[in-house]
C-alpha cells in the first residue's frame, strides 16, 4: 500500500524513496482477491468487510504520483498473482506512473530464493534499481 499511495504516509514522516520492487504479491487488488475463492490466510489478514478491503487495497488506492515500480510474479501459482500484478501495472501506466512487470515461470519460493543469483531475472531487477540511482 505504501508504494501505491505514498502521499498518505508523508505526514507520518515517511520520506520519498526512489522506487519499489514488488515480489509476487497476490494482495494488490484486495477487493477482487477477497471476492473470489482464496486461501484462508487472506480471511485472517483482511477480514470480511468489503468496505475495509477497498480502503486497504493498493489497486484502489493507487495514486498518480509515486515512485517507479518493478513487479515480479510467478506464472506457476494457482492463485494467479500475475493477474493482480497486471491490473496494478496497467492502472499505474494509465495514470502516468512508471511501472513494469516481469512474469516468470518459477515458483513463489524461487522468486525469493533466485533473486541475487546469476540470471536474467536478477539482471532485470538490478537494472531497474540502477536506473533509479
Amino acid at each position: 500500500m505504501l508504494t501505491a499511495a505514498p502521499s498518505r504516509y508523508y505526514p507520518m514522516n515517511v520520506r520519498p524513496w526512489l522506487g519499489s520492487v514488488i515480489l509476487d504479491s497476490a494482495a494488490l487488488n484486495i477487493v477482487q482477491l477477497m471476492s473470489q475463492r482464496h486461501l484462508p490466510l487472506y480471511d485472517y489478514a483482511f477480514g470480511e468487510d468489503p468496505d475495509y478491503w477497498k480502503k486497504i487495497s493498493p489497486y484502489e488506492l493507487l495514486e498518480k504520483s509515486g515512485p517507479p515500480v518493478f513487479a515480479v510474479c510467478s506464472r506457476k501459482r494457482i492463485d494467479n498473482p500475475c493477474n493482480y500484478h497486471r491490473q496494478f501495472n496497467s492502472k499505474a501506466l494509465e495514470m502516468g506512473r512508471t511501472s513494469s512487470l516481469m512474469r516468470l515461470w518459477i515458483t513463489h519460493g524461487e522468486i525469493n530464493s533466485q533473486l541475487g543469483k546469476d540470471s536474467d531475472y536478477t539482471e532485470a531487477v538490478e537494472s531497474f534499481i540502477y536506473s533509479l540511482l
